[in-house]
């Protein structure tokens, strides 16, 4: 089967370092806890989104699919361009994020669709997330 749908590009800013897990804690007026998004995850969620948005595909990629995403963080001293970046954010936290974001504007079905993932961090003088999404056999 050859790719019916593929979809490549690179979001040219500073990945963002809040991720799913900086939500905060409340107690409704009848004394239950509930978690809710963070000022600053609100606005991750709504810069990934507008990010994404011009890059989503005319159809649904089909399952399964392949995902390869690429952070590329800030330099900082004592870093080399490309050199793997072993500090917060937690890549599966982060990657979270994205994927939720990709899934609402229609990029697949289900993120369960999604059956290979390479997920990577660096430290790079060009920041960005590149993105590639493919449907595989």
């Amino acid at each position: 089967m050859e790719n019916k749908n593929v979809v490549e590009f690179f979001i040219n800013i500073t990945p963002p370092t809040v991720t799913h897990h900086d939500k905060k804690l409340a107690v409704s007026k009848n004394g239950k806890p509930y978690m809710y998004d963070s000022m600053e995850l609100k606005k991750v969620k709504a810069e990934l989104r507008d990010h994404l948005a011009g890059h989503k595909p005319k159809e649904k990629l089909e399952p399964p699919i392949r995902l390869v995403v690429k952070w590329c963080f800030p330099l900082k001293e004592g870093k080399k361009n490309g050199q793997y970046m072993t500090e917060k954010p937690d890549l599966d936290n982060s990657l979270k994020t994205l994927m939720d974001r990709m899934t609402q504007l229609d990029f697949w079905e289900d993120d369960c669709h999604v059956a290979s993932l390479v997920l990577e961090k660096f430290y790079a003088e060009i920041t960005g997330i590149y993105i590639f999404a493919e449907e595989i056999e």
